[in-house]
């Protein structure tokens, strides 16, 4: 249901295949299949025709939080794959939302215990739009021109996130600086309201 909304509003949508790309399970999926690659992408780690197997759904699930922003759990018992996902996304340091639903329903089981552990509880999209400080590209325009007494440093991160969020690996990477001393840095300009900290270890300008 995800993709194909996605897919009805005109966005752009990512499946995460456990088995091989030309193995879409279950089968009735497939035109799906070809409507997300015209829209966005079919990714898998698997060889072409490799089968999905049972274990290999668990591992595919490490993919999907880790392309996201955050996860989502609308429906869990209390020992589902979703779960698994949930797991992931905390390791990964993504947002990490649950739907609540009735206390003697079993497909609650799950989100509900997630979001008496300290999942975000959603009440509907606003709260996803809340947690994840609204959609990419909604922020006001930041300023173009550096700020003032930036030094050497921070005015090389200040140049290399002119045109997109990044991640503190890739910026790590990028610029040859250890993550630990970037992180103070970046936790400096944080302070100076030169840039911001978004979900999902990512940075942004102010």
């Amino acid at each position: 249901m995800a993709h194909r909304a996605a897919l009805q509003a005109g966005g752009r949508t990512i499946a995460v295949l456990a088995g091989g790309l030309s193995r879409v399970y279950p089968p009735e999926h497939a035109d799906l299949a070809l409507e997300v690659e015209a829209a966005g992408a079919l990714l898998s780690e698997a060889s072409m025709s490799q089968e999905p197997l049972p274990a290999m759904f668990p591992a595919r699930n490490r993919l999907i939080s880790g392309l996201c922003r955050g996860v989502v759990i609308v429906e869990a018992a209390e020992r589902s794959g979703a779960l698994i996902t949930a797991s992931w996304a905390g390791e990964q340091g993504r947002s990490l939302m649950a739907v609540p639903g009735a206390v003697d329903q079993v497909t609650s089981g799950g989100t509900n215990e997630l979001i008496r552990k300290g999942a975000v509880l959603v009440r509907g999209p606003e709260d996803v739009l809340e947690e994840l400080e609204g959609l990419p590209g909604a922020s006001p325009p930041a300023s173009a021109a550096p700020p003032p007494s930036l030094d050497e440093t921070q005015r090389r991160i200040w140049d290399f996130l002119g045109e997109a969020p990044r991640h503190l690996d890739e910026m790590a990477q990028s610029l040859g600086i250890d993550a630990g001393p970037l992180s103070g840095t970046l936790l400096l300009l944080e302070m100076k309201k030169i840039v911001r900290r978004l979900p999902g270890n990512r940075y942004e300008r102010c």
